[in-house]
């Protein structure tokens, strides 16, 4: 009985993790960071927005109980959807290894970056550097007012996030605030 109660809450929360990643996959490639926040449509730049966003709830969840499984669970659901595309685009078996390596490394490195620079004591100037260098990092130049306008977008999504219950989470009983309202309609 033990083990199928194991299977079944891996299988669920395996569930919950590729659910949530639709969600975040769907945000990332919302137009407006292609057009107005000018990330480089490239797989480069779509890597990026997805492991920003995914931060943000990985974030969250790092600070409540019971959510550890699924902070693993969405890390594997990521990679193993990097793999997948990867192979789809033609990479060998050798080629995708090499790649999703790569790929993690970028990934500990973002987290890394993020945490430090969420916990710095002027996190904004922080953020900055890190979106920067990492969000903007393929770009020969970008406009600063542009990575701020990032940087108050995943600040409001981060503060945002720690109101909603675990339970909705969980759920999927949530939604990624607009990217859209820090591009105000001039009339």
């Amino acid at each position: 009985m033990k083990i199928l109660s194991r299977i079944f809450k891996k299988s669920s929360s395996k569930n919950i993790a590729w659910d949530l990643y639709t969600k975040v996959v769907e945000q990332a490639r919302h137009p407006v960071f292609y057009n107005k926040f000018f990330v480089p449509d490239t797989l480069d730049g779509r890597f990026e927005l997805i492991i920003l966003h995914i931060y943000t709830l990985m974030h969250q969840f790092k600070s409540r109980q019971n959510t550890k499984i699924l902070n693993q669970e969405l890390f594997d659901v990521l990679f193993q959807d990097m793999d997948y595309n990867l192979r789809e685009m033609g990479a060998g078996d050798l080629g995708v290894g090499r790649r999703i390596k790569i790929m993690i490394q970028a990934f500990y490195g973002r987290i890394k970056a993020y945490d430090q620079a969420f916990s710095d004591s002027d996190p904004f100037h922080a953020l900055r550097l890190a979106f920067t260098r990492n969000v903007y990092g393929t770009m020969d130049s970008i406009d600063q007012e542009i990575v701020d306008k990032m940087v108050l977008y995943i600040k409001e999504m981060k503060e945002f996030f720690s109101t909603i219950p675990t339970e909705d989470f969980l759920k999927g009983n949530f939604a990624f605030p607009n990217p859209e309202k820090h591009f105000p309609i001039i009339k």
